[in-house]
């Protein structure tokens, strides 16, 4: 009698349990595979980037990209680096602002390159609203060959097995569309 009493509060117990937040760590590295629509010429390559968290509140984050057209004979290299803050504004909500050193080169197979230093400036929300699911979006301003653009990143990460994470993500300019699909591996 007394094993039941205990079998039904603990089920109890599980039931009214809340469901705990995805944990939203920054010491992590992703990989993805990405599709680019750039006006109306379609471009495929991969990334990396690679983030830490250098004290509670102190992120330092690295990205490289590589992307190529088939259609069209062009190749693009992306390369920042960059440090920011993160505030938890509640145990499921983080708020973060990054400033980023931009490397980006044009490889044109006709002739015309292009290479150039910038800089960028992201502000962005992670938000896990259950377990082992983050839900991002951010808004990044980039100067960089003379240009500037402003980019909308929408984004979702699954936690699959442990610290394994699959994720996707859309990044949309005025005239650029990318999309991400890709792994993350958690430390």
């Amino acid at each position: 009698m007394q094993k039941r009493w205990l079998a039904i509060a603990a089920l109890g117990g599980l039931v009214s349990m809340p469901a705990s937040a995805a944990e939203l760590g920054y010491d992590y590295v992703d990989v993805d595979y990405r599709f680019l629509n750039a006006d109306d010429d379609d471009l495929e390559g991969f990334g990396l980037n690679i983030s830490l968290g250098l004290t509670d509140n102190i992120i330092g984050r690295i990205r490289n990209a590589y992307t190529e057209g088939d259609e069209v004979d062009i190749e693009i290299l992306d390369l920042s680096v960059g440090a920011g803050y993160r505030y938890g504004a509640s145990e499921q909500l983080d708020v973060f602002g990054l400033v980023n050193w931009v490397r980006r080169e044009f490889d044109l197979f006709v002739g015309d390159d292009a290479e150039d230093n910038g800089y960028s400036v992201m502000a962005g929300v992670r938000f896990g609203p259950v377990e082992r699911l983050e839900l991002n979006a951010d808004v990044e301003y980039i100067d960089v060959l003379d240009d500037s653009e402003t980019v909308l990143g929408l984004g979702a990460v699954l936690g699959v097995w442990s610290r394994f994470h699959v994720f996707a993500r859309a990044e949309l300019t005025d005239d650029v569309e990318t999309y991400r699909l890709g792994g993350r591996i958690a430390f």
